[in-house]
């Protein structure tokens, strides 16, 4: 899985490590 946020990639890695992802989990929720 690869998270891309405005255009640049913000994180790669397989689901679980992505969902434990503190930056993922930010740009999602907008915090």
């Amino acid at each position: 899985i690869i998270v891309m946020s405005y255009g640049s990639k913000l994180a790669e890695g397989n689901a679980k490590s992505i969902r434990n992802n503190t930056a993922v989990v930010n740009a999602y929720l907008g915090n």
